[in-house]
């Protein structure tokens, strides 16, 4: 079931405008957000990060390992990939 929202006093030019202006801030907001976090290519990347990187699912990250296409460190029991080795793949690609 759809839902119609009457917006009265406001032309469509204006509404849209109102709409990119929202966007556009909270993409400048989001952005601020991650140079503050200053992430550099020494840091390491979870397996759920890598996966959302390269935009696969778990069992292809595994194939991936298995084949040596993507470089992980073990520590303990947790499987971690450097954010430098990684952005040489995707540069490659």
């Amino acid at each position: 079931m759809s839902t119609i929202t009457q917006v009265q006093g406001v032309t469509p030019s204006e509404l849209s405008q109102a709409f990119a202006n929202q966007v556009e801030v909270i993409i400048e907001k989001k952005l601020k957000e991650i140079l503050a976090k200053g992430k550099s290519d020494d840091d390491f990347l979870t397996a759920k990060e890598v996966q959302n990187l390269f935009s696969i699912s778990h069992a292809t990250l595994w194939r991936k390992e298995k084949a040596n296409e993507i470089p992980f460190v073990r520590i303990g029991r947790k499987k971690l990939y450097k954010r430098s080795e990684l952005m040489g793949i995707l540069n490659k690609g």
